[in-house]
């Protein structure tokens, strides 16, 4: 088989590359490879509306079959790529073929990490980062009562707030001394913490699983480092992803934390593209390089990945941004948030009303956080992106003042 542009990866990075080919070329043999055997779809709903039942199953399709059909884009579906090979442009899939390609996308994104403790192959035991994963987790809830979630990030968090409405009992394990700690600062962690308490989550930080009990094949309960044992019937591991490298790394193309590439988001080696949760990609506002595991940076990579395969030369300088939704708290993050030396709130702590946060590093605008408001984010955004400074940050959270007028100072 040979394409002029072959993309590794099903996911929404590849979706989004695959549409913006054949906006520019639309003849060139194209073809997705994903080793799920459904059509591309939103994974990001996973967690929150298609779990809590809310949105259909043929909701989350980013596309149907005609458009593929249409579009001239050939999908080789419950296939896998096993091996690159750029001296000959070509890939090895899980079934023995070659492949060739002239140009190629890889955004394999990234497989959850594991706990190596006992029980964590017992039934009840899930993570969730694939539709099938999500169909399982419905079916299993369907009886399930009480539930432990092991890790306090975004998954963990969303998944939560679902279950507690679904009227399950709901513990939260998280190893550091807040939810969210490695994203967010220490009051906005508290924030949301007292939010799912609110909602009748029980929450126990610097607190990890030592092992999960299981009695004829299913979990029973789960152990703490601290000795307690909660009684649940359901457990979800969300200690984050790692990043799918080897297939890069085998080839010789220059991996890290992710597959390396500029912000044309070309890999180190030529004809080689990366794109999505995979992709450790340069940042011309930030000047460094970064990897981000969201929904928008996914679609706006693959786009201009897309394009880039196709001819084009343009550059992915866009803002980071990230979104979450909890019942009726919704974040909303756009810049960078790694460094949180000094922020600002603009606004009481109000879930009705709404409030911002700025972050700043060394003076510079950084990032903004919003909770349940739009108001003053465009605003901010094209801040950021100018990278604008002020020695006084607590200008920002006076609302009596008009952001907008820094954009021209």
């Amino acid at each position: 088989m040979n394409y002029r542009y072959l993309i590794l990866g099903g996911g929404i990075s590849g979706f989004y590359a695959a549409q913006s080919i054949r906006e520019k070329d639309k003849e060139g043999a194209l073809a997705i490879i994903s080793q799920e055997s459904t059509l591309p779809y939103d994974r990001t709903v996973l967690s929150k509306g298609y779990l809590e039942g809310r949105i259909k199953r043929e909701s989350i399709f980013l596309k149907k079959q005609d458009f593929y059909d249409k579009n001239k884009i050939e999908l080789i579906l419950g296939k896998s790529a096993v091996e690159i090979d750029p001296s000959n442009k070509r890939v090895k899939l899980n079934d023995g073929n070659w492949v060739h390609y002239e140009k190629l996308l890889i955004a394999t994104g990234g497989t959850p990490r594991r706990l190596k403790i006992e029980g964590s192959d017992l039934k009840g035991v899930f993570h969730l980062r694939s539709l099938a994963d999500c169909d399982m987790i419905k079916d299993w809830l369907s009886s399930t009562k009480k539930a432990v979630i092991i890790g306090g990030g975004f998954i963990g968090c969303e998944v939560a707030s679902v279950l507690a409405k679904k009227n399950i009992e709901v513990t939260m394990l998280e190893l550091t001394p807040h939810l969210l700690s490695r994203v967010l600062d220490e009051e906005m962690s508290i924030i949301i913490e007292n939010f799912l308490k609110s909602k009748g989550v029980k929450i126990y930080t610097n607190t990890s699983a030592s092992r999960i009990i299981g009695e004829n094949g299913k979990i029973k309960a789960v152990e703490t480092n601290n000795g307690e044992v909660i009684e649940a019937d359901f457990a979800l591991i969300g200690v984050g992803i790692n990043p799918n490298v080897d297939l890069a790394r085998n080839a010789g193309i220059k991996v890290d934390n992710g597959v390396i590439t500029n912000e044309f988001l070309e890999t180190s080696v030529q004809d080689i593209y990366a794109a999505g949760d995979i992709a450790m990609f340069y940042s011309p506002i930030f000047k460094k390089y970064m990897r981000v595991e969201h929904y928008d940076v996914a679609v706006k990579h693959g786009k201009i990945a897309g394009k880039n395969m196709a001819g084009e030369r343009q550059a992915f300088d866009e803002l980071p941004y990230f979104f979450s939704r909890m019942a009726e708290l919704s974040v909303y993050v756009y810049g960078e948030l790694n460094n949180k030396f000094q922020s600002v709130r603009r606004g009481e702590i109000d879930l009705k009303t709404g409030f911002l946060k700025f972050y700043f590093d060394n003076s510079v605008l950084n990032s903004v956080l919003a909770v349940n408001t739009f108001k003053d984010l465009n605003v901010a955004k094209e801040l950021i992106k100018k990278r604008f400074e002020i020695k006084d940050i607590g200008i920002f959270s006076r609302e009596d003042i008009d952001l907008g007028k820094f954009l021209y100072s």
